[in-house]
């Protein structure tokens, strides 16, 4: 199954002392993650001396080596990773200033999810759609966590806001689960929209499903009822209430005047 993002492999190693591997170059991404003891991870800019709870990315096309301390060798596991969203992914992730190394894989519980990837991929009658789940699952938690600049900040929770309302208008809406999915006070939110539309959040959702239902009204064969129903409204009388409290008629006077579609 070809998806764009793909384990190729995955495993886990106890390491002799002082056992190394390289210098060589790899195809594709590929992660490990320090489970116990301590090692030594060479690219061709820097040598990191790793150890216990953390991991290392060695990335397609580097030359890269890295070898088991000889007194504490390091138990690891690994996973292999392409597809087309893969460079893409591992930008989004924290893997330090120079793009090598994640610290804390334990406090975060990554290596419990990359041993359980190992077990996943290990499995004859593997779950493809169990191991991609995991695998983001896992990136999830490598991702950076972002610095909001303050100055944008109002925009961003707004377009966050809009976004939830497009997504999920014909669906019975609360403004607090809006602002819960955002990440703020619903009295926050309240303030932002005033401010921007000068309308109550409320108020716009409401805006949003009359617009939708006027295209549905123009466009398809459907009766009130449905149109009622598709746009999040609780029943077509409430929806006929604000139609009309909004336009200055009802949806099948709109619909007659623009020449919509009429059900059959």
């Amino acid at each position: 199954m070809k998806t764009s993002l793909e384990l190729l492999y995955a495993g886990r190693a106890q390491c002799e002392a002082g056992h190394s591997f390289g210098p060589a170059i790899r195809p594709h991404y590929l992660l490990h993650f320090i489970l116990e003891g301590r090692g030594r991870y060479q690219t061709a800019q820097k040598i990191y001396h790793l150890q216990k709870g953390q991991a290392f990315l060695i990335k397609p096309g580097e030359s890269t080596y890295y070898a088991a301390d000889r007194r504490e060798p390091w138990r690891y596991c690994w996973i292999g990773i392409g597809g087309s969203s893969a460079q893409e992914i591992i930008k989004s992730c924290d893997f330090g200033s120079e793009g090598y190394i994640y610290e804390g894989i334990q406090e975060n519980e990554i290596d419990r999810l990359a041993d359980r990837i190992v077990d996943l991929f290990q499995d004859y009658e593997k779950n493809e759609l169990e191991i991609l789940g995991d695998l983001y699952h896992l990136f999830a938690r490598f991702r950076k966590k972002e610095k909001v600049i303050l100055v944008n900040a109002e925009q961003k929770y707004l377009e966050k806001a809009y976004e939830y309302i497009r997504n999920n208008y014909s669906y019975p809406v609360k403004i607090s689960g809006i602002a819960r999915y955002i990440g703020i006070d619903r009295s926050y939110l309240y303030k932002l929209m005033m401010e921007e539309l000068h309308m109550a959040p409320q108020q716009y959702l409401i805006e949003y499903r009359l617009n939708q239902a006027k295209e549905m009204l123009k466009n398809h064969e459907m009766t009130v009822t449905e149109i009622a129903y598709s746009c999040g409204f609780k029943d077509a009388p409430a929806f006929c209430r604000h139609f009309k409290k909004r336009n200055g008629m009802t949806p099948k006077e709109y619909r007659n005047r623009v020449g919509g579609i009429s059900p059959k």
